[in-house]
């Protein structure tokens, strides 16, 4: 009983302090269609399928990149720095005018 008099207690608050408001919100409510219930569920299944297949192939594609370049990098990071040192040793230093 408590909660069903501030339920109606806030309702009056809305109606007086709120008047705008609360006529958007029931406009809203009373102009959805069958048409607008319609494009809105096509609208969502086509979200869900793009979503679920698209969204998770490009989110297993950077995580497979992402693990490939850490993987890499952990093996082939002696070789790296044996190359870098290859051509800081090897390096021209002389001034080309």
């Amino acid at each position: 009983m408590r909660g069903f008099i501030l339920f109606c207690l806030l309702l009056a608050a809305l109606f007086w302090l709120a008047p705008g408001v609360l006529s958007a919100i029931f406009a809203g409510a009373i102009s959805i269609t069958v048409s607008g219930l319609t494009a809105l569920i096509i609208v969502g299944v086509v979200m869900l399928v793009v979503g679920t297949v698209f969204g998770s192939l490009l989110l297993a594609g950077i995580a497979g990149a992402i693990a490939l370049l850490f993987v890499g990098f952990s093996l082939l990071w002696p070789l790296l720095l044996v190359f870098l040192l290859i051509w800081l040793l090897t390096r021209d230093r002389t001034q080309h005018a």
